[in-house]
This record gives C-alpha cells, structure tokens and sequence, in this order.
C-alpha cells in the first residue's frame, strides 16, 4: 500500500491533499491531475506556479467525487 492510498484509511482527510493523494481519492492516474486542473475541472489551493507543489482542498475534492457530472 502506497502513503497516497495510506491516506484514504484514514478517519479524517487531512484538510490539504498533495497531487498523488487527489489522484487516488478521485481514482485517477497521478498525469490526470495536471489534465483536469487544465480545464478548470479542479482548482489547486492558493496561486501555485505551473511548475510548483499544488495541494487541493479535501472538502472540495469529496464533493467532487461524489458529483456524477
């Protein structure tokens, strides 16, 4: 078991989730991430560069993931 699905056992989400950690509670690769925040489908905390760390809200992500759309 990798640390990114370690988080998912958790009780509680952390309030922040890093790139591979979105990936997994979505069910999508780690690259799809980059795709969907392209496209204005998911939207990193703060104003990271192109290049830099993005961490995503873990309430904005479940909320998402339970979206059908």
């Amino acid at each position: 078991m990798t640390a990114d699905q370690m988080t998912l056992t958790c009780v509680r989400l952390p309030a922040r989730l890093d790139v591979g950690q979105s990936a997994a509670l979505l069910g999508f690769a780690t690259h799809d991430i980059a795709v969907l925040v392209s496209e204005k489908l998911l939207n990193p905390l703060g104003k990271p560069s192109r290049n830099g760390h993005k961490f995503f809200s873990s309430a904005e992500l479940v909320a998402l993931a339970e979206d059908r759309k």
